[in-house]
C-alpha cells in the first residue's frame, strides 16, 4: 500500500501553449539582460570614478546603461502580456524581482 502512494503523481497544471512559453522566456531574458547590463555599467563607472577619467570606458558604461534602460522598458511591457497568456501567473518573487530590476536603471537615469 505504501508503494501505491509513492507512485502517484501530483496533478498536472493546465497545459501551456507555445506562445505563453515564448513570452515567458522573452520576459525572463529581458530581465536578465537588464540586470547584466546595469551591473556591468555600474562596475565600469565605479572603476573609472576611482581611477580617473577615461572617455572610452565612460562611453562604454553609458552604452550599457542605455541598453539596460531599453531592456528594462521591454521587460515592463512584456510583464502584462505574460500575465495574460500564461494559464498560471509566474511566482510573486520573480515578478517583484523583475520589476525592481527593470525600474532601477530607469530611475538611475533621473538621479
Amino acid at each position: 500500500m505504501a508503494k501505491q502512494k509513492r507512485n502517484r503523481k501530483p496533478p498536472a497544471g493546465p497545459p501551456e501553449s507555445r506562445v505563453s512559453v515564448f513570452v515567458t522566456v522573452a520576459w525572463t531574458l529581458s530581465v536578465m539582460t537588464t540586470l547584466v547590463c546595469a551591473g556591468v555599467a555600474l562596475l565600469v563607472w565605479l572603476s573609472v570614478r576611482s581611477r580617473g577619467d577615461n572617455e572610452t570606458a565612460l562611453l562604454f558604461a553609458g552604452l550599457l546603461h542605455f541598453s539596460a534602460v531599453v531592456t528594462g522598458f521591454a521587460s515592463l511591457f512584456l510583464l502584462p502580456v505574460v500575465f495574460k497568456v500564461r494559464p498560471e501567473p509566474p511566482p510573486l518573487g520573480l515578478v517583484v524581482g523583475g520589476v525592481v530590476i527593470a525600474v532601477l536603471p530607469i530611475a538611475a537615469t533621473f538621479f
